[in-house]
């Protein structure tokens, strides 16, 4: 964040928290299991709230699947989107902001055993509009997301293994990565490289051509990473952990010069 405060998710306790000068305090008590957050150009806090679901685990208090902004200095909650071209949210999961200032989010349903009703989407919501679903997507559950600096929208699919782009209207595979990869948040380094976290994998790939044309280098940094989400701060790459159980999560500070 502006302040230098690094704001953060955490899905079982419902609540979006910050680490300040070495201490973890809560900022927004929101219920349900919000999945992921982004930071916007006004320094505001948008987060895709799932409604309570990871994996198995319920909620014991859930909430409607939705799009929620949070002021960061005084941790009041607006719910802003629950639905998408009338369709109301899946279960939101991650988002970023683009370079227009427009939040775009996957909604990739529920994830488990197939056959599923729900498919995934990617949406766009902008200039206090109602949501849109620019992408309707088979079982493939597009996960993390990120923009190039000229509006290129990119997203993982974790069934799939896959890393994937768009124009607007065709979709493009970039690479798959292979197994045990499942890849989830993503973001661009400084030097355009984009950054996968991967639970399977136990580690980051390194995807340094976003036109498939090499293979992704794989960042492990420390012994037993499950790393789901990471974002560059300054010259270092803060990195979400679940580690092992509902009870225990991390976060590392990893320098860029110590990447492959």
């Amino acid at each position: 964040m502006a302040d230098g405060r690094i704001a953060f998710v955490e899905e079982y306790l419902g609540r979006v928290s910050v680490l300040e000068d070495g201490s973890v305090r809560t900022l927004a008590h929101l219920g349900g299991a919000p999945n992921g957050l982004a930071v916007d150009g006004d320094g505001q806090i948008w987060v895709a709230q799932n409604g309570g679901v990871v994996g198995d685990w319920r909620s014991d208090r859930p909430v409607a699947p939705s799009i929620v902004r949070i002021d960061p200095g005084t941790g009041f909650a607006e719910t802003v989107a629950t639905t998408a071209s009338g369709f109301e949210l899946q279960a939101p999961n991650d988002l970023c902001v683009g370079p227009d200032g427009a939040i775009w989010f996957t909604d990739p349903g529920l994830y488990g055993p197939l056959p599923r009703t729900d498919h995934g989407r990617i949406c766009r919501l902008a200039d206090g509009r109602e949501a849109e679903i620019v992408h309707q997507l088979g079982q493939v559950y597009p996960n993390g997301i990120a923009t190039t600096v000229t509006g290129q929208v990119l997203w993982t699919e974790s069934r799939t293994r896959r890393v994937v782009t768009s124009d607007g209207t065709s979709i493009r595979t970039i690479i798959e990565l292979d197994e045990p990869a499942m890849p989830d948040g993503c973001t661009f380094l400084p030097d355009g490289t984009l950054a996968v976290a991967s639970l399977g994998s136990r580690g980051i790939h390194l995807i340094r051509d976003l036109e498939g044309r090499t293979t992704a280098d794989l960042w492990r940094f420390t012994p037993g990473c499950n790393a789901t989400n990471c974002i560059v701060d300054g010259d270092s790459l803060i990195v979400t952990d679940v580690a092992t159980t509902q009870h225990d999560g991390r976060l590392w500070r990893v320098p860029l010069g110590s990447r492959p």
